[in-house]
């Protein structure tokens, strides 16, 4: 039988265990809050929207299998989550992240792991400056494994420098791939604008990868797609925080697919701030015309709803406002709400060799808040007498429901609008172009 004075020196010991505990709790909260007063306002952002969480902290935090917000929105985004919240909340000297079993990444998702691990490191060395060594933030990111399955995956982790070649045994070495690498900017006063010399650089880096196509691209196509990226980062900034930035980056592979030459060109732009949804929400009072044609149409569809088929109010919401003379700052200029539209079908016709050939089909998707709508050759916008219509269904009508593929809700949640296109480039497919 244990004596009385050894129940009482267990208790003690156990007492101050758990103060122990709550002391390491109270301490990692206080460096957190000293890491979030020198945050940018993009990783502010996400905290603010808790994506930093003690239940997310992971020893080592696995890549989802589908790296892809249209394939796995839910676990891409959980993903991020545990990114910040490791590092903000984890203990030990480096965030390990394993990228072993990921079959397929998409460029906006390693595009946003990129920008997260670049304004981590940010934060850090803003963090560090007049503390001594002892109090210095020392934390780091560490690659733990490069995919097993999917080369194009180490292809990213290559062309962004997160391994060496000897750290990778499944890359062709007869393919070549290229990085835009980041572009940022935010709103300045006009004689530091960056949105054009931003588009000035895709629009060059869309030429040098129809160059390894063996293709050319037309002067006036280029200058159209440099003003149609020109208006959507007009449109990113506009929908910012105050204070953050826009951000765009893009990967092309030049590869042999399905027996043929061709050059893979993927291109991502990010905002953070409110979503299209809480945008057109934002001025509903002063937009009050165009947001009442907007709620009509939403009414008129939302009748077709059945327990197999429905739809939220932000998805149809983001959908109408895509078309031709919608917008949220309407009210402000009559000749607002073209310029994502135009962007669209753009790229969509840039790469549109998915009538012809299934194998090349591109496609589009922009993600908001919980809802992901994708263009591609077979949907894609429609004109008559000068006006574009998206309806997101093979009738081209609103009178039915968008299909499901095409327009999708989910319960995770991202603070702002990505845009994200995948096309194909190749000789032949760009030849008949006019």
């Amino acid at each position: 039988m244990k004596s009385k004075e050894y129940i009482i020196e267990q208790k003690v010991y156990r007492h101050r265990r758990k103060r122990k505990v709550c002391r390491k709790r109270q301490q990692r909260f206080v460096h957190l809050d000293r890491l979030c007063y020198v945050c940018s306002p993009f990783v502010k952002g996400l905290i603010a929207k808790d994506y930093v969480q003690e239940t997310m902290v992971e020893k080592i935090v696995f890549v989802p299998m589908y790296f892809s917000f249209k394939k796995d929105f839910e676990n891409s985004l959980t993903f991020f989550k545990k990114i910040l919240s490791t590092y903000m909340l984890g203990g030990g000297k480096n965030v390990k992240v394993d990228f072993s079993n990921c079959r397929e990444t998409s460029i906006a998702c390693f595009m946003l792991f990129d920008l997260i691990v670049e304004e981590l490191l940010r934060t850090r060395f803003v963090y560090n400056k007049g503390l001594s060594e002892d109090e210095r933030c020392n934390k780091n990111f560490s690659l733990v494994g490069t995919s097993k399955y999917d080369d194009k995956t180490n292809k990213y982790l290559l062309a962004f420098r997160y391994c060496k070649l000897d750290d990778v045994d499944n890359v062709d070495l007869e393919e070549s791939f290229l990085a835009l690498d980041l572009i940022r900017g935010k709103w300045r006063k006009y004689s530091e604008n960056l949105k054009g010399l931003a588009a000035h650089r895709i629009v060059e880096f869309i030429k040098v990868s129809m160059d390894q196509a063996k293709g050319e691209i037309k002067p006036e196509v280029a200058n159209a797609v440099e003003r149609m990226i020109s208006e959507v980062l007009t449109n990113a900034e506009e929908h910012s925080l105050k204070g953050t930035e826009w951000f765009v980056n893009g990967i092309g592979f030049h590869e042999c697919q399905h027996d043929m030459n061709v050059v893979e060109m993927n291109l991502s732009i990010i905002n953070f701030g409110c979503t299209m949804y809480e945008g057109f929400e934002s001025t509903k009072e002063q937009n009050a015309t165009n947001y009442k044609l907007v709620e009509d149409l939403y009414q008129k569809q939302s009748r077709l709803f059945s327990f197999s088929k429905h739809f939220s109010r932000e998805s149809l919401f983001m959908l109408y406002m895509l078309n031709d003379g919608i917008s949220r700052l309407k009210y402000q200029d009559d000749g607002r709400g073209n310029g994502t539209m135009e962007f669209v079908d753009n790229f969509i016709w840039l790469g549109d060799n998915g009538v012809q050939n299934n194998l090349f089909t591109p496609q589009l998707n922009i993600i908001s808040g919980s809802t992901i709508l994708t263009c591609d050759s077979h949907v894609r916008p429609t004109h008559n007498d000068g006006v574009s219509s998206l309806y997101l269904n093979k009738n081209k009508t609103f009178s039915e429901l968008p299909d499901s593929n095409y327009l999708c809700s989910y319960g995770e949640y991202f603070p702002g609008t990505i845009i994200e296109c995948k096309i194909y480039l190749n000789k032949d497919f760009i030849t008949e172009k006019k």
